[in-house]
């Protein structure tokens, strides 16, 4: 796993233990990691 994969996950599990984040905010976190793994590959 390369270390961008690895920041993203460690990214989206906080994202998703963090309840006082709200759910607008995690879909752009989501979408935002999704756009950084795309252009990894």
């Amino acid at each position: 796993m390369n270390k961008l994969n690895a920041v993203s996950e460690i990214t989206l599990t906080a994202i998703q233990n963090i309840p006082e984040i709200n759910p607008v905010m995690r879909l752009q976190a989501l979408s935002i990691n999704a756009l950084k793994l795309k252009n990894a590959v």
